[in-house]
């Protein structure tokens, strides 16, 4: 449960980005069977709905505010890195505005609406599509990156403030004794 959550932060916050994205992964899979569904299951909307609305975020500020900045101070000319974050950057933009239509959707699935016009199906596949493309780019390029370049008190800092933006607090390691 989420008790686990700020021990894998803490162990390498670069594995936490991984599980996020396979967990998003997940998510585009759901919202592709919500959308193709007869009747539509407001639960399964309910729960697609929390991690657009809450969770969705967070990543997003873990890697605008975070991340893309710490890489943006370590990386190499020839990692052409700006051109990638660049584009990650447009993506978040169109990501947040696909996020927003699907939610209006998913919001009428959970108050009990069981059939799914042609649009408002479109709609959902289309921010599945979206998520899974930007994600492809972030597991090929991004997280790579980050392992060979992020130093060891980068991934500290983006420890502590991963957990931080979600109320934990990171009980830094101690030295033996």
């Amino acid at each position: 449960g989420e008790d686990r959550i700020d021990i894998r932060i803490a162990a390498d916050p670069i594995e936490f980005f991984v599980e996020e994205h396979m967990r998003q992964r997940v998510v585009c899979a759901d919202i592709d069977r919500l959308a193709t569904q007869e009747p539509a299951d407001s639960d399964l909307a309910r729960k697609i709905l929390a991690h657009t609305r809450d969770e969705l975020p967070l990543h997003m500020l873990d890697e605008e505010e975070d991340l893309f900045l710490l890489l943006r101070r370590r990386a190499h000319p020839e990692d052409e890195l700006e051109k990638t974050l660049f584009r990650l950057d447009g993506d978040h933009e169109a990501g947040k505005a696909l996020a927003e239509s699907a939610a209006v959707v998913l919001e009428a699935v959970s108050a009990g609406k069981t059939h799914l016009t042609k649009a408002e199906a479109a709609r959902l596949h289309a921010f599945a599509d979206h998520e899974r493309r930007h994600l492809i780019v972030e597991n090929a390029i991004i997280l790579p990156l980050a392992r060979a370049r992020l130093t060891e008190t980068d991934r500290k800092t983006l420890a502590l403030r991963i957990a931080a933006r979600r109320g934990l607090c990171l009980i830094p390691d101690e030295p033996d004794a």
